[in-house]
């Protein structure tokens, strides 16, 4: 059971009293009763939306990310942030919308509607304020002349006139998979939507001229839009209300201006080119931002427009979306590559602005033998550090092996020099030796697909084998491949993987000091199980997993012969299968996985018979790390994640896990029970045992301290003790009534990598 608790909110009484229940500033740790989570610095994220308080000098920012939990605020103009507290479990951030007149704030997240009326301190849940049963709210909110606005599913949207108290539901068109993405109006009632047709990619746009009671469609196409465009976004001029845009990121559609309230439209062009964005934003002074492209005037037929400058000190500014400072127009903020950027200068230059956003998707883990140098493979390229093994590593993120590079999945660094670093991305191999200064890109077969493992070989430390992932959607069908290098990534050549089948995970063995590599079939194969490459034949293990297909492999490091296979399907089954024999026969892993599914990654600690570890989702769909003592034939819930995450990668050096909100260490807690059994003269008989929290296993040979406390004074060291081998040991001490006791382990060298310091019980003498 963890520590955690959800945030419930009890339903609004017929006085509409505000429930007193708030979600709390984030912590960079979280305990549960059988783990410690520490997040370890990695800062950024992909945002989904930017809003600035057009009060107080522009101080407050707010930002999403589409991660657990994606929602951060800024109280020093975007300088740094905090999220929320781990106490609460919410999932993806969506949107944001603030009331200009006070500063409070409406952001939507997973499935909930939340409100901060002190700027994002303490955050209060609307979600029962909505009308219907269970409402799943949308990806848009906009505040319109005290009015909130709500999209909500099957192409309906929620309108509060009393600052989210009570709800009027209102459909704009009925129907699944139908729902509103973009929302803009003015202070005169009038409003605009977007709402589109997931099932047949089409959208419509709605207009409404009383604050959103009422709508109807514009027909867009009467008025000059070309038949079958595709919008994304709408937004209203400030300073003048009958000036509509209408915006597309679509390669084959315009983006459309109207200059009447919607009755006409011509189209936004830079030249003859077509430009667009996923959003449309006035600054409020005249000017419009548009993907990368900005103009000071937006209120002529044919504006001129200027790239923005798109570098940052450390990323790149991707344009998607933007947020004006109301109170200083020329200061914006965009989303980047690795997280969000400001400029005071109207896009001419641009300050990395990421300091407390956990929102780093990271993919991949590798690490130096010197343990300081660790790489990962993350949204937006790749991270290092050279002391890891501080308490607060120093990460250096995004390192770009190309030009306009995206997320990165896979990495190696060389075990004896740090510097020396292999990765992939689309299409390409990529290799540095002075440790991301530069990077060349290495000699492959062209391919086409997303590199998504790179392994070392298991006896030769200068052969690497990855295996790379098609899914382009124009060539019909999921495939992959499997590549070799003999000489640390420089050079690559194709293992000839059989063409019709998708790569979803690779491993290798050792066997007679040979390579053995297992690939396992993913997603969107046309059939399912694991290959095996042995001596240059390929072959097919006569298991296929009961048709599911395969997330990764596991090679036990202590004993090759031992392989861990996890498989899922449609995202709702997972399974856990076991082979003592190479793969040549096969167990089915039930005993603590029941209800589980996304099962992942995996890895072990050093030595014969330690623990191993496990990612998935439970039942409920939160991320968990499960863990073992018995060699992966049962597991334990060790640690449980948000709703909606993932957990992508393991390391153990302490266990080390890449999930959706960055890089994080895990340390074992123990459960010590203390029993007490009164003797006579204040003597006390006390009977503990220690084990591990998570799996229950007795922790035997483990040196204890015991701590007194009397009335006024503080606790005192009385005695030192150790568990025998069934993890239990009796010890007599003497203590009056009223005097408290409690036993605390602290872990030895040996213990420090796996577990945290634990804390009995306190007892209280009653004689």
């Amino acid at each position: 059971m963890r520590l955690f608790f959800i945030i419930s909110i009890a339903l609004a009484s017929l006085l509409n009293i505000w429930p007193a229940t708030k979600v709390q500033a984030a912590s960079n740790v979280d305990t549960q009763d059988t783990a410690v989570a520490t997040n370890l610095g990695l800062f950024g994220g992909l945002p989904l939306d930017i809003a600035v308080d057009p009060n107080a000098d522009g101080q407050y920012v707010y930002v999403t990310t589409y991660t657990p939990n994606g929602l951060f605020s800024s109280d020093d103009t975007g300088v740094s942030w905090t999220g929320l507290s781990a106490a609460v479990d919410y999932g993806a951030g969506k949107a944001i919308t603030i009331d200009p007149a006070t500063g409070d704030v409406y952001a939507a997240i997973g499935d909930d509607l939340l409100k901060t009326t002190d700027h994002g301190n303490t955050w209060t849940s609307l979600t029962d304020h909505l009308v219907g049963e269970f409402p799943l709210v949308g990806s848009e909110l906009a505040w319109l002349d005290g009015i909130l606005v709500v999209a909500v599913d099957n192409g309906a949207v929620q309108v509060s006139a009393d600052d989210g108290v009570t709800f009027t539901s209102v459909t704009l068109q009925a129907g699944t998979r139908q729902n509103v993405i973009s929302i803009a109006g003015d202070n005169t009632g009038q409003v605009y939507a977007v709402l589109i047709d997931y099932n047949t990619d089409t959208t419509q746009v709605f207009k409404s001229i009383d604050h959103g009671v009422t709508w109807s469609v514009l027909d867009v196409a009467a008025g000059g839009v070309a038949a079958g465009s595709v919008f994304y976004s709408v937004a209203v001029d400030p300073l003048d209300a009958d000036h509509v845009i209408l915006g597309s990121y679509h390669p084959d559609y315009n983006s459309y201006h109207s200059f009447d309230g919607g009755n006409s439209w011509s189209a936004l062009l830079n030249g003859s080119n077509r430009i667009g964005g996923e959003q449309t934003v006035f600054d409020g002074i005249g000017g419009l931002y548009i993907g990368i492209y900005f103009t000071n005037d937006a209120s002529v037929a044919a504006p001129v427009w200027s790239a923005i400058n798109t570098d940052t000190p450390l990323s790149s500014v991707r344009g998607d979306i933007y947020a004006v400072d109301a109170v200083h127009p020329t200061t914006i903020y965009s989303n980047t590559s690795m997280g969000v950027a400001k400029s005071e200068d109207q896009g001419a230059t641009w300050v990395d602005s990421v300091d407390g956003i956990t929102a780093v998707k990271t993919y991949a883990i590798t690490q130096a033998e010197n343990k300081d140098n660790v790489w990962l493979g993350a949204n937006g390229g790749l991270a290092k550090t050279a002391n890891f093994t501080a308490e607060q590593p120093d990460w250096e993120y995004p390192i770009l092996p190309e030009a306009n590079g995206g997320s990165i999945y896979a990495v190696w660094v060389k075990p004896g020099n740090g510097e020396y670093v292999v990765t992939g991305s689309s299409n390409f191999f990529y290799y540095t030796e002075d440790g991301g200064t530069s990077w060349t890109q290495a000699e492959a077969p062209d391919f086409f697909g997303t590199v998504e493992a790179i392994v070392p070989s298991a006896v030769n430390n200068q052969v690497l084998y990855a295996l790379y992932t098609n899914t382009s959607l124009t060539e019909d069908a999921y495939n992959g491949g499997v590549m070799t290098s003999a000489d640390a990534g420089k050079n690559w050549e194709e293992l000839n993987f059989p063409i019709t089948l998708s790569t979803g995970a690779l491993a290798v063995a050792e066997r007679n000091n040979k390579d053995v590599l297992y690939v396992g079939i993913g997603a969107g194969g046309s059939e399912t199980g694991v290959y095996t490459l042995r001596e240059g034949i390929w072959t097919k293990l006569d298991e296929d997993f009961n048709g599911l297909y395969v997330n990764s492999i596991f090679v036990h490091p202590e004993d090759n012969a031992t392989l861990f296979v996890s498989v899922e399907a449609d995202s709702t089954v997972g399974s856990l299968y076991k082979s003592n024999d190479r793969g040549n026969s096969w167990t089915l892993i039930e005993a603590g996985l029941e209800g589980a599914n996304h099962l992942d990654a995996m890895t072990t600690q050093p030595g014969a018979n330690a623990p191993m570890y496990l990612t998935g989702q439970a039942f409920g769909g939160e991320g968990v790390v499960y863990k073992s003592t018995d060699q992966g034939d049962s597991w334990s819930e060790y640690y449980i994640g948000l709703k909606q995450e993932f957990f992508y990668a393991l390391l153990f050096d302490g266990l080390i896990t890449g999930n959706d909100r960055g890089l994080f260490s895990l340390q074992s807690l123990g459960k010590i029970k203390l029993t007490n059994t009164n003797l006579n003269n204040h003597r006390h008989r006390l009977t503990i045992t220690l084990r591990d929290a998570a799996t229950l296993t007795v922790l035997g040979k483990r040196q204890l301290t015991v701590y007194r406390k009397k009335s006024g004074k503080a606790w005192q060291a009385i005695d030192t003790i150790k568990t025998k081998a069934n993890g239990k040991v009796h010890i007599t001490v003497r203590a009056g009534s009223g005097a408290k006791l409690k036993i605390v382990w602290k872990p030895n060298k040996q213990d420090r990598a796996e577990y945290n310091k634990t804390t009995s019980r306190v007892l209280t003498m009653t004689q």
